[in-house]
């Protein structure tokens, strides 16, 4: 048997001392007062499970005793002994919260009988009303978890965690790790001024100093409590207090408070172990809306980035594509009139615009291809004729670097539906990019495959290759692997966003294939001819 503590009250020696006895042998611990007053100072002193007291005893009777020993320890079970049973006394022992009732004289079996029976009804009333508690911690547990907006998921916390205990006051407090301070970020119960104006630094007071040791606090009588938060009770007039800090990733976050007046039921140990289990949803609940918070803030940020470079594109493209325009114009009128070293200067001007106008094209494609306003006209299209068209512009330029351009096409690869200017700017594209970073001397080899399903196009090189964890971001736009200050060669990380979005526009995909230092391969991936062959062109606007 557990060995559940028990004061034993009564006036006469001898009855005390044969309680006592039965009880100790039983296996309980004993613990005895020769009156009220003595039992009240005991029980200041010590916990006890139950309280076998005489009813009728001089000065502070049996009742009375129960009743203030309830306030210390509201599951204090008792079992009345009198030698004056009345029906009257057992209904009012009943409605002091007595479980048990024994009349004087009584034999060891009876007495023992009662002191169980009286435990086993105490046992059994703390696990019901533990178990009517998790009925609504349900509830709000699914409420807490619901809510993302911080202000309001602690204005419910506060609320619902008053309801569930019946607290005059509740509050729930944040700490501020840089300046271990704790303010009030919502509460109930509390003049405005102090929600707005209380701080409570770390260790002191009844919040700091649960926020310091990671301690609930349950406190139902200042002459218990440590000296350093009964100044706060005694001020404060607060006659029960449950404190509890919340914890997230083992880590105090915060506390949540709740206090009740002289008058109302002090806070039970099933308020307690409510409230435990309340306060770790809260401090996860809380977690997840800060970061819900940050991830949106975050969100908004990129958003207004996205706007700001969207923004950048319109204006650029726009501004710059009539001085371009003009400055093509009278290149080619100067071209005729100008010496030799003239035309040499011309030569690099018209290279200078040509890039400029790349840029702006880049630039304006990228642009329609968000808004979804970029038309495409699908057509039955031969494969090795638009590979070999776009292979052609680009072995020059590979041969001026002394690279090594092979194109390996198979002649009769199946037709394919797709758009065949955005086909050449894809696969064009991707060539581009090969040339630039490939070493004078590298080797680039433009191949196709049939395959289940689909055609595969891809451009593989022998340069520098891409590092693994830039290899999905190289798709974004305006990303390049090289700092943007500091790189080798230029451009503005367009490229490959346009491939993607032509790509996708087409119901394909594209990825590439890279070690450092042993070249990149990117491989695009084309759905076949949908079986109608003869079909005609059909123009269709990309987007939504």
């Amino acid at each position: 048997m557990a060995k559940e503590s028990i004061l034993v009250v009564d006036d006469e020696q001898s009855i005390r001392e044969l309680c006592a006895r039965i009880l100790t042998r039983a296996g309980y611990e004993v613990t005895t007062a020769s009156s009220g007053a003595e039992a009240i100072e005991r029980a200041r002193q010590q916990q006890f499970n139950l309280l076998l007291t005489d009813l009728k005893m001089p000065g502070i009777g049996g009742m009375e005793t129960f009743r203030a020993l309830r306030q210390l320890e509201p599951d204090m079970a008792g079992v009345m002994l009198t030698g004056f049973g009345t029906m009257e006394t057992a209904i009012e022992a009943l409605r002091s919260g007595f479980t048990g009732f024994i009349l004087k004289p009584f034999t060891a079996d009876q007495l023992l009988r009662a002191v169980e029976e009286a435990l086993e009804r105490e046992r059994l009333r703390r696990e019901n009303t533990r178990l009517r508690a998790l009925i609504p911690l349900y509830e709000l547990s699914r409420v807490f978890m619901s809510t993302m907006d911080l202000d309001r998921l602690m204005d419910q916390v506060v609320r619902r965690s008053q309801e569930a205990t019946g607290a005059d006051r509740c509050s729930l407090m944040l700490l501020d790790k840089e300046t271990g301070t704790l303010t009030i970020q919502a509460a109930v119960g509390l003049p405005e001024d102090i929600i707005a104006t209380a701080r409570q630094q770390l260790g002191h007071g009844i919040a700091g100093w649960a926020a310091q040791t990671g301690e609930i606090l349950l406190l139902n009588d200042p002459k218990e409590v440590p000296p350093e938060v009964r100044k706060t009770m005694v001020r404060a007039e607060i006659a029960s207090a449950l404190c509890v800090p919340l914890k997230a990733k083992n880590e105090v976050i915060g506390v949540l408070n709740r206090t009740k007046f002289a008058g109302s039921p002090p806070f039970s140990e099933v308020d307690r172990d409510l409230v435990a289990i309340l306060a770790g949803q809260v401090a996860i609940a809380i977690e997840n809306a800060r970061l819900f918070t940050e991830i949106q803030r975050a969100y908004e940020e990129l958003k207004e980035l996205d706007r700001l470079k969207s923004e950048f594109i319109n204006i650029a493209s726009h501004e710059l594509r009539t001085p371009l325009a003009i400055i093509s114009a009278y290149a080619e009128l100067l071209e005729g009139e100008t010496t030799e070293e003239g035309q040499q200067f011309l030569q690099v001007l018209r290279q200078s615009a040509a890039q400029l106008a790349r840029l702006t094209k880049d630039m304006v494609d990228l642009q329609h291809l968000e808004r979804g306003q970029l038309l495409i006209r699908m057509e039955q299209v031969s494969l090795p004729e638009v590979l070999s068209a776009v292979a052609q512009r680009y072995i020059p330029l590979a041969e001026a670097k002394h690279q090594d351009f092979q194109v390996e096409v198979p002649a009769d690869l199946p037709a394919v539906r797709v758009d065949r200017d955005k086909l050449e700017l894809i696969v064009g594209n991707l060539c581009s990019n090969a040339v630039k970073f490939t070493p004078p001397g590298g080797r680039i080899r433009l191949a196709a495959k049939d395959g289940p399903g689909e055609v595969r196009i891809v451009v593989e090189d022998n340069g520098p290759g891409i590092p693994p964890e830039a290899q999905e971001r190289i798709f974004e736009r305006f990303y390049q692997v090289q700092e943007s200050l500091t790189r080798e060669h230029g451009g503005l990380g367009l490229g490959l966003s346009i491939v993607k979005g032509l790509v996708e526009l087409h119901g394909g995909r594209v990825w590439v294939e890279s070690e450092v230092g042993e070249g990149s391969t990117f491989i695009v991936s084309l759905p076949k001819e949908s079986g109608r062959p003869g079909a005609p062109p059909s123009d269709q606007r990309a987007g939504p």
